[in-house]
């Protein structure tokens, strides 16, 4: 009685082992998206590539940045120069991670301002002295965040403060915490103080209807009419990641709800057997109607039970919709997303940036989650399916108790993950198909129903 508990058990930990690695992936997916703001996905990265040989970089600088913006006039492009600073007031002073930026970078990354506003474009123009300071580096500095208006000293020159941002409280800003800068000042005030550097990063939106080639060529060809070889920059389109990010969830609800259509279909063939068999019977009767009239009931919950099973089909397999994403390559595909971890784990490490680190971070995170999570959660379920499949048990009241509890269970974990600040987003798509699964596996298939109690006392 005890192995039967525990295989009992083993399913129900399967079950949710599976479905909470679909909300953290669902989850880490929204966060991602969330901390990348308005355009999410939808833009292009161009980053310098060093050259180890030479002192100078690649990197633009303040004259082709302009030249760059006009030449894609139609997309918002974001330039970035991160570096360390040292910030003081007249009474502290600190080390800090600096970031001169566009004033679109609100558009493009999740800036949380508390007190006063971001930086502008007039103030960009002008090339004011002016900054956005993070709310923990201004408590660190003044001891308060009350502090519109104040000045402090940065790169020999006083610079007055226009907002104050507060870090977003979730799992990736957390654990990247250290990439995110403690403050922001206007990318042509940087070039005031020295016209030699240049910009290493820049972002451009692009459109959903552009297609990857075409977005991606754009960039290239503005950057080959300013005499740039490309070669020297590394382009990545950001929609590949989001492409990539989401396949996961796909795939697993997909397989299930395959799986589910399966039975559920060979269940409808078994009642449409049933209602010929019963009709068939009446009529090689010779009293075909009184026959008929007998067996009204039964017919009657044969047919209600026929459009239940065929309207779950067509509900599962409009939430099953296939639209996975298949990259075209060269070599084998093993070898391919075993690059694309390898690479994920290099760049999340060596970015300079948060908005770098964020896409690649993400992937590697959900990539860990969803090998470790769907095999340890199949696994679980394989071992519980064969344990049932081999013993012929009876499913007791316990497992339709479990199969409705643990969504109650799942709102609970919700509240949990929310407070604890971890991406945990109930994808009701999953939690239904899991459901279905349970429910259809352990009540259905396995336990006896009434009609068929009553067509065989016929």
């Amino acid at each position: 009685m005890n192995s039967i508990k525990t295989f009992k058990y083993l399913f129900v930990c399967g079950v949710f082992t599976l479905l909470l690695s679909i909300c953290f992936l669902h989850g880490i997916s929204k966060n991602t998206e969330t901390l990348l703001s308005t355009f999410g996905f939808n833009r292009i990265s161009v980053e310098i590539k060093y050259n180890s040989i030479k002192s100078s970089t690649y990197g633009l600088t303040e004259g082709e940045a302009l030249e760059l913006k006009n030449k894609l006039k139609e997309n918002l492009v974001l330039f970035a120069l991160p570096y360390d600073v040292n910030i003081k007031n007249h009474s502290n002073s600190i080390s800090v991670k600096a970031l001169a930026v566009s004033p679109f970078y609100q558009s493009f990354a999740d800036i949380n301002i508390i007190k006063g506003s971001f930086l502008t474009e007039k103030q960009e123009k002008n090339k004011d002295m002016v900054l956005v300071i993070e709310e923990e580096t201004a408590l660190r500095l003044f001891k308060s965040t009350d502090i519109i208006g104040m000045n402090i000293d940065l790169m020999d020159n006083s610079f007055t403060i226009v907002g104050v941002n507060k870090r977003k409280n979730t799992l990736l800003s957390n654990l990247l915490k250290s990439k995110e800068p403690d403050i922001y000042i206007p990318l042509h005030t940087a070039f005031s103080f020295d016209e030699n550097i240049k910009i290493p990063y820049l972002h451009v939106s692009i459109s959903n209807e552009e297609n990857t080639g075409e977005g991606t060529n754009t960039v290239i060809k503005a950057l080959e009419d300013m005499g740039k070889s490309p070669a020297n920059y590394r382009i990545v389109d950001y929609r590949s990641f989001e492409k990539r990010i989401s396949q996961l969830n796909l795939i697993i609800v997909f397989m299930l709800g395959v799986f589910i259509l399966y039975y559920l279909i060979e269940r409808e063939i078994k009642v449409i057997k049933e209602i010929l068999k019963i009709i068939t019977k009446g009529w090689l009767s010779e009293y075909f109607l009184e026959a008929m009239k007998s067996s009204k009931k039964t017919l009657i919950y044969l047919v209600m039970e026929f459009i239940f099973w065929a309207s779950s089909v067509y509900i599962i397999f409009k939430m099953i919709k296939l639209d996975f994403y298949v990259p075209v390559v060269n070599n084998n595909y093993v070898m391919y997303y075993k690059d694309i971890f390898k690479n994920n784990l290099f760049e999340a490490v060596t970015s300079k940036t948060l908005f770098q680190c964020i896409p690649y971070f993400s992937e590697l995170l959900i990539s860990l989650i969803f090998i470790c999570g769907f095999s340890l959660g199949g696994l679980l379920l394989y071992i519980s399916f064969y344990f049932f499949k081999h013993t012929h048990l009876q499913i007791d009241k316990g497992y339709l108790f479990c199969s409705l509890s643990y969504l109650a269970v799942l709102l609970l974990s919700k509240i949990i993950m929310v407070m604890s600040a971890l991406p945990f987003v109930i994808d009701i798509k999953a939690v239904l198909i899991f459901y279905v699964f349970s429910f259809l596996y352990f009540t259905l298939l396995e336990t006896p129903i009434s009609i068929k109690k009553d067509l065989k006392s016929e």
